[in-house]
């Protein structure tokens, strides 16, 4: 729809981030994230991918990210847009 309205737009998707709140969200994460990259490939969008952000960037209730947390997904956009 954005393409159609807008076609020299440039659509970006953005994975998910890891959480170790509930043990079984580490499997809907990654299921997750399989998608929205399959999804990306078929329609020619860019993903944004969060590799670096590890259980040491999460709060402690294992949800939200940390200050450092923060700042990697920070620097994991500005890369990405570096390539751009």
């Amino acid at each position: 729809m954005i393409k159609n309205i807008n076609p020299n737009c440039e659509v970006i998707f953005s994975e998910c981030t890891i959480r170790r709140d509930k043990k079984e969200m580490k499997k809907n994460i990654k299921d997750l994230n399989q998608k929205i990259e399959n999804f990306g490939h078929e329609n020619n969008f860019s993903v944004i991918k969060h590799e670096l952000i590890s259980e040491q960037h999460l709060a402690k209730k294992k949800l939200h990210m940390n200050e450092k947390g923060k700042n990697m997904l920070e620097l994991d956009f500005k890369e990405f847009f570096k390539k751009k």
